[in-house]
This record gives structure tokens, sequence and C-alpha cells, in this order.
């Protein structure tokens, strides 16, 4: 029997292109691990951001008027413990 020489074809084997599909997949998942991570950061940095900003804000109103707000002590609610070791509270009306 004569073989037939056929032209064999150039490309890759199956094994080749799960290889590869596989390769392909590992680094998509890290990919998709690490934006995860920076959307986590930039959500914190935003909040974070957003904060320091209100507080600068409040800081200004407050150096640019014309009063100071009243102090914790004036307007806090003071709780005492009687001699049963029960809480009581009294309220105190600034003055």
């Amino acid at each position: 029997m004569r073989r037939l020489d056929l032209p064999r074809s150039r490309g890759f084997t199956l094994l080749e292109a799960m290889v590869a599909l596989v390769i392909v997949a590992l680094g998509m998942m890290a990919v998709n691990g690490q934006l995860n991570r920076y959307v986590v950061a930039a959500s914190f940095v935003e909040e974070k951001t957003l904060a320091s900003w209100i507080g600068t804000n409040e800081i200004t109103a407050l150096s640019v008027g014309t009063t100071w707000p009243r102090s914790e002590r004036t307007t806090r609610t003071s709780t005492s413990r009687s001699a049963s070791g029960v809480a009581t509270s009294s309220s105190r009306k600034p003055t």
C-alpha cells in the first residue's frame, strides 16, 4: 500500500488551544480581582474626601460666624448614680 502524502495543515492542536484558553482565563480572573479592589479603594477614598470637604465647610462656617456655638457642657444631659447603682438623669437648662 502506498501512503498518500497529504499536505499537513499548519495550526494548533486541540490541547494547545485548551492550554491557551486556560492561561487567558486565569489572566482575566486576575484582572477582574484587581479591578474589584480598585473600585473598593476608590469608593473609600471618595467617602473620605467628601467627609473632609464637609468638615472643612463646617469649620469655615464657624470661623466666619459672629458667635461661637454653645459648649457641650451647657447642653449635655448629666447622668448620676443613685445609692442603689441605678443611673438617673437630670437635664440642665442652658443659661
